[in-house]
């Protein structure tokens, strides 16, 4: 009977309360929104890279190199020669290195172009290893290994061409169709930007830039033999000795002509081939954990060409300082919602108590006691509450679901799209106390009234 009463007391004033679990809903939404997002955009970027003790690029910082090498973010506007990767790799301390270039992509995901190794020294979440679902690293040139998105994505498969396009951006008008690349294995899921990766070799990417400019010299040389032919009948009219003259420059010319053409093809060879050595990062692994400083600070001082060295957990640590005072913003925000909210229900309850002094003479009549009138009022703020709780975690699961590609490809970002956590839980929680103790104001306001009218009937 007592929920039956509260029920039908809740139907008879649908539109007010329908009102209030709206504004409920979207209180909550925003509360555990923020905190969902918050605790899985940690958890995401720390277990993005495991094993890894130092990150070395060009000199820029520590947020930026991290953001960029490991998590896709931005973009490098220098790169390191092989030359210092390789000072890097023969230092004694120094275990393995993992060099990588971005640059170029396909559907707006990156290609990194990597060696071998990165398969196996690359680890993420506990120094969990990377894994193929299906094929194998690259051996070939133009062999490539995707992400686990992009493969369900776009429903490939091994053997699939592949054409990549120049540039990061979603829209390219440079596409190397000339050059495509072969599906020849695909990875497991990792939760980390490792998924919308597109992985091909050095000698791969560097071929495939290499191929316009050789259409491009070609193209030119084509010119200028046409332009030798057009010279040479101009000339057909001209005397014997006039002939034996305009040959003997016509020699020269050439000659001077392939010298020059020559030193033009060395010239891009020399282009091409420092290309060749260019990388955007180079991950590292030490012989000892103790060497970071000790590498940081050779690489930080190192006099071939200015280089800066990152300890990822120290950079994420930096990154989590920065946008803290963020989060606290958004905390205060949500909760300066959440109590706004709580205060419009009591506002809503003690409104309708005016209205329900017929209501609450009936059931004194009927043997209610104060205190079943008190008990009354609170539980229907507690099925509000209910109500609009339950509505925001399930508007918050459905967002999470349509938002977690868009998170994941724009962002980097790979979250849980089940809201419910020992966090959510206490947030939830801690909304049906709160709700409850602003109940309270109405909850006495029936009760006294309640005793007046036994103090009025008597």
């Amino acid at each position: 009977m007592f929920v039956k009463l509260a029920k039908q007391s809740l139907i008879s004033r649908r539109t007010s309360v329908l009102l209030t679990v709206l504004a409920i809903t979207i209180s909550v939404f925003v509360l555990l929104s923020v905190e969902h997002i918050r605790h899985q955009a940690k958890q995401s970027f720390n277990r993005t890279v495991s094993g890894v003790d130092l990150i070395v690029g060009p000199r820029t910082s520590q947020i930026n190199l991290l953001l960029s090498s490991v998590f896709r973010i931005g973009d490098s506007s220098n790169a390191i020669s092989q030359s210092s990767v390789e000072d890097l790799a023969s230092h004694p301390m120094v275990s393995w290195v993992v060099p990588i270039a971005l640059g170029d992509s396909h559907k707006g995901h990156r290609v990194m172009a990597t060696t071998a190794d990165y398969f196996q020294y690359f680890k993420f979440g506990a120094k969990q290893p990377l894994t193929f679902k299906q094929g194998q690293v690259f051996k070939q040139h133009f062999d490539l290994v995707l992400g686990a998105d992009i493969a369900e994505k776009y429903s490939y498969e091994l053997g699939k061409e592949i054409v990549l396009s120049h540039g990061t951006g979603v829209t390219s008008f440079t596409h190397h169709e000339q050059t495509p690349f072969t599906v020849v294995g695909i990875l497991n899921r990792t939760g980390t930007p490792v998924d919308q990766t597109l992985h091909v070799s050095f000698e791969g990417l560097h071929h495939m830039h290499e191929e316009p400019q050789n259409e491009e010299r070609a193209h030119k040389e084509h010119n200028q033999e046409e332009h030798d032919y057009e010279d040479q009948d101009n000339h057909e009219g001209h005397a014997h000795h006039d002939k034996a003259l305009d040959h003997e420059e016509h020699e020269n010319h050439d000659e001077d002509h392939d010298h020059e053409e020559h030193a033009q093809e060395g010239g891009e060879a020399a282009v091409e081939h420092d290309h060749d050595h260019k990388v955007s990062a180079v991950f590292v692994g030490l012989k000892a954990r103790f060497a970071s400083l000790v590498m940081q600070k050779w690489a930080n001082d190192y006099k071939g060409e200015a280089l800066s060295a990152i300890m990822p957990g120290v950079a994420l640590s930096q990154l989590w300082r920065m946008v803290g005072s963020v989060e606290t913003v958004l905390q205060v925000i949500s909760i300066l919602v959440l109590i706004t909210t709580l205060i419009g229900l009591s506002t809503m309850l003690l409104a309708t108590m005016r209205e329900r002094t017929k209501e609450i003479a009936i059931l004194r009549v009927l043997g209610a006691s104060p205190m079943f009138i008190f008990m009354l009022i609170e539980l229907e703020v507690f099925v509000i509450t209910f109500i609009g709780c339950i509505a925001g975690a399930l508007l918050l699961w459905i967002t999470l679901l349509a938002a977690e590609p868009l998170l994941a490809s724009q962002l980097g970002l790979f979250i849980d799209t089940n809201p419910i956590s020992e966090t959510s839980l206490m947030v939830l929680a801690f909304v049906l106390v709160g709700s409850l103790i602003m109940g309270l104001i109405p909850a006495i306001n029936a009760y006294r009234h309640s005793l007046q009218a036994n103090l009025t009937a008597r």
